[in-house]
């Protein structure tokens, strides 16, 4: 079984952000590969890439969204 979770390392742990699916004591190989952030073009062309497929689903809002006070009062 492989599994591929994301951590931080802090401190000299490496913290992991989701739990694993393993039993007590079991042994794991771990290889790390280093994340590097996005720049500034990746994150554009990322979020027109996500508008393009959001333009592509066909759906639309009702012709009247609710405002922030009839939001606020759904419950």
């Amino acid at each position: 079984m492989v599994q591929s979770v994301r951590a931080i390392y802090e401190n000299g742990v490496l913290k992991l952000e989701e739990r694993l699916n393993l039993a007590e004591h079991q042994r794991v190989r771990v290889t790390v590969e280093r994340l590097e952030p996005a720049s500034k073009e990746q994150r554009a062309a990322a979020l027109r890439e996500l508008f393009r497929l959001a333009d592509s689903t066909g759906f639309a809002a009702p012709d009247r969204l609710p405002g922030r006070d009839e939001l606020h009062e759904r419950r």
